[in-house]
């Protein structure tokens, strides 16, 4: 049995452990000689209370290090004694933004939120201005390195595929992938509030109600001015000369405004011809929910649509899709009277309509009305997410890469960046000290390494509009749908769905972009193949083998990538002896795996050959 002594000149974290001032043993290491000077303690024991790392005592532990232990330890980083301290000011206190204000606190960096609304603790959510989140696999693997996925968890709902409302009433279910994969549904207002404590408690200082003045602000000059409510009274704040700026203020980005003002920046625009209204379906009258809870349900009719996600309660966030102007719109449902809304949803969304209290069946209306909020959707790309003209700043999540949530990857996107952005800080920093020089550095290469994949996003959730409004309806697009699930649950390490590597891999989006057409053109031709009425079970395995061979392989050993992801590897037979050459980083990734139990893994064992 292995126990493990860690001596540090940091005191210890409040959880987790135990102190001890035993003296060290007679035969140890140079320079270890003596107890800690200072009232400084030892820490020993186990750091992870997960039953798979207590079994085996702190050696055995493959988990992130406690957010708590990374904040007494500094954060990994400490800055040298000669440098001066990394200040960052992060614009935009939503989901993006804290969690990137709490990773960088625990590499050691002095950080500040300025959030333009109140503290949603204390004043509510913004409620009616965004529709249920979707947390995918991709998500959850960015908030794990930052210490934050099993408290997401904890506030999701999961959703293991689509039901197809048609328009006769009749319904078609199509699940997200194969095994246990799923996605999950989440409040938003729940997840802020969640990730605003959390990056509280590593020490990150939040100033709600200020608002980036982008007039006031010259970005290239290193001049940045905030408007603070203070009652009814407001003052301007200078952010200090040197500090960075970290822009997480969405979609609508002031900084990106004051980049774009400066020349620093160029910007791309491309506005939706459709809004959106957020509509709640309240539960049943004995409390129960009205549909199943693990599907989200779509209604679609040709050019708009109706989509729900379940609540932690049973109740279900719709969001209504539809153009804004001309047949079938906003516009048409206001000029309807005061019946226009509730004519329209009886009419398109039959068996939904009855599920609805009367301000759901009136939400189309105009805010003034009594309808709800009507919601702006669009696509917004930058030339660079850190501009040479304005070193010290940054643009992250919506207000670098702003996409239509079609693809439900909006908010795993900007995770994902964070935690990109995290690593190329670790990596730029080595054993060095975390300063300016390394920061910007780190900045650089990682806006370089993104960019093609924000861009590669973005044109996905475009394409996915279009699938979900009208082609999730049709026979011919069902049909392919049951070949693909066919074909990757016969051969998931072969072929897997564009849809299954976006949202339940870590492959990085352009290449899931690239692969996904090319899996277009390999479905064509089992389809060809298949006899009129062929169950989709049939298809031709010897064709399939050889197109993917000749064509998607190709592909992903160019990439790098593997499809050893989810519930791909709980389906694959005979993995019950794995042989790992080599112990870098992957090899230490995969026997993390196995230690955590990650699919497939059941029953392996580890045994090293030095």
């Amino acid at each position: 049995q292995a126990s493990a002594v860690v001596a540090t000149r940091w005191r210890p974290p409040a959880e987790g452990g135990y102190y001890s001032t035993a003296t060290l043993p007679a035969r140890r290491a140079r320079g270890a000689q003596r107890r800690p000077r200072g009232g400084r303690s030892l820490f020993v024991g186990p750091l992870c209370s997960a039953s798979h790392c207590t079994a085996g005592g702190l050696l055995a532990c493959c988990c992130p290090l406690p957010p708590s232990f990374l904040t007494a330890m500094g954060g990994g980083a400490q800055q040298g004694d000669g440098d001066a301290a990394v200040r960052v000011a992060v614009m935009g206190g939503g989901p993006i933004g804290c969690s990137l204000a709490r990773a960088l606190a625990l590499r050691g960096v002095r950080v500040r939120v300025y959030e333009r609304r109140a503290d949603p603790r204390r004043a509510g959510a913004d409620e009616g201005r965004s529709i249920n989140l979707v947390v995918t696999g991709r998500g959850f693997a960015a908030l794990r390195p930052l210490g934050l996925d099993q408290q997401m968890r904890a506030l999701t709902v999961p959703i293991r595929g689509r039901m197809v409302h048609k328009p006769d009433g009749s319904t078609a279910y199509q699940p997200y992938g194969i095994g246990s994969e799923a996605n999950y549904s989440i409040s938003r207002g729940e997840m802020n509030k969640a990730l605003i404590s959390l990056a509280e408690d590593a020490g990150v200082e939040f100033v709600f109600r200020a608002a980036y003045d982008a007039d006031a602000s010259a970005p290239t000059k290193g001049r940045h001015v905030l408007r603070v409510a203070e009652g009814e009274q407001e003052r301007e704040v200078a952010l200090p000369d040197g500090e960075f700026v970290f822009a997480c203020d969405g979609a609508g980005s002031r900084v990106r405004a004051a980049l774009e003002a400066a020349g620093a920046l160029a910007v791309s625009k491309e506005p939706l011809s459709h809004g959106y209204k957020e509509v709640i379906f309240p539960l049943g009258a004995q409390g129960e929910p009205t549909m199943r809870t693990d599907a989200l349900h779509i209604w679609p009719r040709g050019h708009h649509m109706l989509m729900t996600l379940a609540n932690l309660d049973g109740s279900f966030t719709g969001t209504v899709y539809l153009p804004n102007l001309g047949k079938d719109s906003f516009e048409q449902c206001a000029a309807g009277g005061a019946d226009g809304s509730s004519d329209f949803m009886r009419e398109h969304y039959s068996d939904a309509a009855p599920l609805l209290d009367d301000a759901g069946r009136d939400v189309l209306l105009p805010l003034e009305r009594g309808g709800g909020h009507l919601g702006a959707l669009g696509t917004v790309r930058v030339s660079s997410f850190a501009p040479d003209k304005a070193p010290r700043v940054v643009l992250l999540g919506d207000a670098a890469h702003a996409i239509v949530p079609f693809f439900g990857q909006g908010c795993n996107c900007g995770f994902e960046d964070v935690a990109t952005l995290d690593a190329a800080i670790a990596a730029e920093l080595g054993d060095g000290a975390l300063n300016a020089q390394v920061l910007v550095a780190a900045v650089r290469t990682w806006a370089a390494a993104r960019k093609p994949n924000a861009d590669a996003i973005a044109d996905m959730a475009l394409e996915n509009f279009w699938e979900m409004q009208d082609k999730v309806g049709d026979e011919a697009f069902l049909r392919k749908k049951a070949l693909e699930h066919a074909v990757e649950e016969a051969m998931p390490l072969a072929l897997r769905s564009r849809y299954a590597m976006v949202t339940s891999s870590t492959i990085p989006y352009a290449t899931c972009f690239a692969a996904g057409k090319v899996i277009e053109e390999i479905l064509a031709e089992l389809n060809a193949a298949m006899p009129a009425g062929a169950a989709a079970e049939d298809f031709d395995r010897a064709l399939a083998a050889r197109q993917i061979e000749a064509k998607l392989a190709p592909l992903l050993l160019e990439a790098g990538v593997g499809l050893e992801f989810g519930g791909g590897a709980a389906t694959t037979p005979h993995k019950r002896r794995v042989g790992i050459l080599g112990y870098g980083h992957l090899g230490q990734h995969m026997v993390s795996q196995i230690a955590a139990g990650a699919p497939g893994t059941e029953g392996l064992e580890v045994a090293f050959v030095w």
